[in-house]
């Protein structure tokens, strides 16, 4: 028994079941972001909710200021929990306590409400998102493949970088979350507005096909071969999302129904996720404490 798990764990530190875990656990939190988004405002009453919100948020705030002085994998771990938390608790929560407050006039398309409030508030942030992209993208110290493809293909760079810098993993990953989930929201809101395209539109249609062809390329040629646990976590944080766009897009078109926004009529599927989930969170902590029990070893 001790044998075949040696050989499983063996397994899943090289090509392509690392980059795979990885990204698979990525991916699993989005849907239970969402389900705990519909338990929270469905279920309770509108001032515990936005409670509950700013607790969570403040979890998230906890998480990421330990992870300053972390390693570099538990600084990944908590910057992605703590960033995931930070987006869900404060900036979803704010938008849904804003759109509560304002209640600005529903958007409907063929009959049907397309846009909730907060949503609506949401997208209005547009200009800020790109503003703050330009921001962060003139940090010469950048690890950012987005941003390094910018500052190489089009001149950009803004200097030489600093000699010595140490990046704080915890901070880069959880701004990364709220990024990237930032940007796809926005992206998808401004392309299934009628007022712009609309989600049948010939442009909305080539947009969604090319970052799914983007989100594979990424997946298979990019997160697959790496052999690092802490580099792969961090690389499946953009990679996940991309192809998650392209979940979210289906759903809009009403191709499938999403059961993580259902999680009364769907339990069972939502407990698989759930559970994978955290066995995915559980192994990459294993691989840690695994890690370090090696180093105290070797230098005692």
């Amino acid at each position: 028994m001790n044998a075949a798990i040696k050989t499983a764990n063996g397994a899943l530190m090289r090509p392509p079941l690392l980059g795979l875990m990885a990204w698979t656990t990525v991916l699993l939190w989005t849907p239970l972001a969402h389900t705990l988004m519909v338990l929270q405002y469905g279920q309770m009453a509108v001032v515990p909710a936005y409670l509950v919100s700013f607790l969570v948020g403040l979890a998230g705030w906890i998480m990421v200021w330990k992870g300053f002085k972390a390693d570099d994998l538990p600084a990944t771990i908590l910057g992605f929990m703590g960033g995931s938390l930070i987006w869900l608790g404060w900036m979803e929560g704010s938008f849904e306590f804003m759109g509560h407050w304002l209640n600005p006039p529903k958007l409907m398309f063929m009959g049907v409400e397309l846009f909730t409030a907060n949503l609506l508030l949401l997208q209005a942030t547009g200009v800020i998102l790109v503003a703050l992209l330009i921001w962060l993208g003139s940090n010469k110290d950048t690890h950012c493949r987005m941003f390094m493809w910018f500052h190489r293909n089009f001149k950009l760079t803004p200097a030489r970088r600093t000699p010595g810098y140490k990046r704080q993993f915890s901070r880069i990953v959880a701004l990364e979350v709220i990024m990237i989930n930032w940007f796809f929201y926005v992206l998808i809101l401004w392309l299934y507005d009628p007022r712009v395209l609309g989600p049948f539109h010939t442009a909305t249609i080539a947009v969604v096909c090319a970052v799914f062809l983007w989100g594979l390329w990424l997946l298979f040629f990019r997160m697959l071969p790496f052999r690092r646990p802490a580099a792969a976590l961090r690389y499946a944080v953009p990679s996940a999302n991309v192809l998650w766009f392209c979940v979210e897009a289906g759903s809009a078109w009403q191709l499938y129904t999403e059961p993580w926004i259902y999680p009364f009529r769907f339990p069972i599927t939502n407990m698989i996720i759930l559970l994978a989930f955290l066995g995915g969170l559980a192994w990459f902590v294993a691989r840690h404490r695994a890690a370090s029990g090696q180093q105290a070893a070797a230098a005692t």
